[in-house]
């Protein structure tokens, strides 16, 4: 019989375990076509490989010694840090689309020039982006006075935060040096690399927008709830949430999808049995405050990213795109450059619709859109339709790096004129490089492998181990999935939440909870 308040989790876990493993069987058996095309035979292979390291890791009656130089998470976070700076500087270019242009009015605005009347519409139609655009003036500021390039800048942020991702993966499954079990210090070892592969030399990281500035904050907020079950004082506990909750508000401001993670841990810890030491009461304390902290930062957040961006003046609120039109773009197919009809991605003909509408009418008009489109596809076509976006926004490991704009050329005649100590990362992951099809391939198999572990770990681990740690991992992937599901979505969405799949993934593994004694995590939320 399961533990008592066991059984929702459990189930819980069980779906998202299911899910995983459809989209991942599925992306091997019939592959979809991201913008970078993956062998399927390669990246096939590459999964067979990776899956069979791991099942030999399981095999062992006892885990290899963890070298000294493993055994501490922060060494490996500043070596990812390091690699993932000097990365995102070798492989810079010039990007457009929206970071593109919100780069320039950055640029117009450090030059004290007036906003043009079409970028004081932009911003009026997304004002989501004005942290992107705070960041951008902070980063030209400090170039006009110290000559430090922007570009530097934005290398230095993307090292910044995968250090800090690095870290709390594997300080939230690695042992200390010396434990009696080896695997769990092997287990957060394994999942920073996987992490630093994934996110840290990922080529998004090169570009300052909200996908590299929000990356850090899941992580953050999961890691935060940890701490909380394990600190004595409850005035300490209280202030951890309020931490957590601002991690969340600011995040979510920053980019939406993290507000997921939000919803996630509530749910995680309500559904859960109470962590030892906490009490029911403890317990409520602790969501009402995180909720509170988070949903207020969340509202107060964008008041301060307005005025610290200069450009209130210039700004109309009553023209910000309604939430309804991220629906209706959800809803609608698009067809690519190579002719490819995509699910649910960015669609200018909706945009050109909207543009001149105030706030109130292009609500109506979404919503006008968002019910033609659900009663022309009517209920089986709405499933298959869903399906088969999950399956789109869950197909790439790369996360369609270089898929914007007019980002491909650019990359790659930017990568002609690179100096010779660029060459190697340019070779390995620019459009063009003479390594970057093979190193596509490898990445696209390790992002499989990671929700084929994921997944089957999710369907196979013991239920007095379905504590809140892993509810709320679980529940923050579903909370993904759901939300590119319904929304404007491309695989680019997925990325702030790469990292807690591959700490889903590390949790769940049977390589890394073979032992009956508890993980140090385990005893801080079991």
């Amino acid at each position: 019989m399961p533990a008592p308040g066991t059984l929702a989790p459990t189930v819980v876990v069980r779906l998202v375990g299911a899910c995983l493993v459809a989209v991942a069987v599925a992306q091997l058996v019939s592959p979809l076509r991201g913008y970078q095309h993956h062998h399927p035979v390669l990246v096939a292979a590459v999964v067979v490989l990776l899956l069979a390291l791991l099942a030999g890791l399981r095999a062992r009656r006892a885990a290899p010694p963890v070298p000294r130089l493993l055994g501490r998470p922060w060494r490996t976070a500043l070596f990812a840090a390091v690699v993932t700076g000097l990365h995102a500087w070798a492989i810079r270019y010039p990007y457009g689309w929206d970071a593109g242009y919100l780069s320039g009015v950055a640029r117009a605005m450090e030059l004290g020039q007036p906003l043009d009347p079409q970028q004081a519409l932009y911003l009026s139609h997304y004002p989501i982006n004005l942290p992107v655009l705070d960041a951008l003036r902070l980063a030209m500021a400090v170039h006009r006075v110290s000559g430090f390039p922007v570009a530097a800048t934005t290398a230095l942020i993307s090292a910044v935060v995968t250090g800090v991702v690095v870290l709390v993966t594997g300080s939230l499954l690695a042992r200390p040096i010396g434990s009696v079990n080896a695997s769990a210090t092997w287990a957060g070892t394994i999942a920073s690399s996987v992490a630093l592969v994934l996110v840290g030399l990922n080529p998004w990281m090169s570009v300052m927008y909200s996908d590299q500035l929000a990356l850090v904050f899941p992580v953050l907020v999961v890691w935060l709830v940890v701490r909380w079950s394990t600190t004595r004082s409850r005035a300490g506990a209280i202030v951890v949430m309020v931490l957590a909750g601002l991690c969340v508000g600011v995040g979510g401001s920053v980019k939406a999808t993290v507000l997921v993670v939000l919803v996630a841990v509530v749910l995680g810890l309500a559904l859960c049995p109470r962590p030892p030491g906490r009490g029911t009461r403890d317990v409520a304390v602790a969501i009402v405050v995180l909720a509170l902290t988070g949903v207020g930062a969340t509202v107060v957040a964008p008041h301060v990213w307005r005025a610290a961006s200069g450009a209130a003046p210039w700004m109309d609120g009553g023209r910000e795109m309604p939430v309804e039109r991220w629906l209706w773009v959800g809803l609608t197919p698009s067809r690519r450059s190579d002719g490819t009809v995509v699910n649910g991605t960015y669609n200018a003909r909706i945009d050109v619709a909207l543009r001149p509408l105030p706030t109130a009418e292009a609500r109506r008009v979404s919503r006008e859109g968002v019910t033609a489109r659900v009663r022309e596809l009517g209920p089986s076509g709405l499933v298959a339709w869903e399906v088969r976006k999950v399956r789109w926004n869950l197909s790439d490991g790369m996360f369609t790096a270089y898929g914007e704009g007019q980002d491909p050329r650019t990359a790659e005649t930017e990568a002609l004129s690179a100096p010779w100590w660029e060459v190697p990362a340019r070779w390995l992951s620019a459009p063009g490089g003479g390594g970057h099809a093979g190193r596509g391939a490898a990445t696209q198999a390790l992002w499989v492998s990671t929700m084929l572990v994921a997944g089957v770990g999710c369907l196979t681990v013991r239920r007095a181990r379905v504590d809140a740690l892993t509810t709320s991992l679980a529940l923050g992937v579903a909370g993904i999935v759901a939300f590119t599901a319904l929304m404007e979505a491309r695989p680019r969405y997925v990325l702030v939440y790469a990292p807690v799949l591959v700490l889903l993934a590390a949790r769940t593994c049977p390589a890394a909870t073979r032992s009956p004694a508890p993980q140090v995590v385990d005893a801080h939320l079991r």
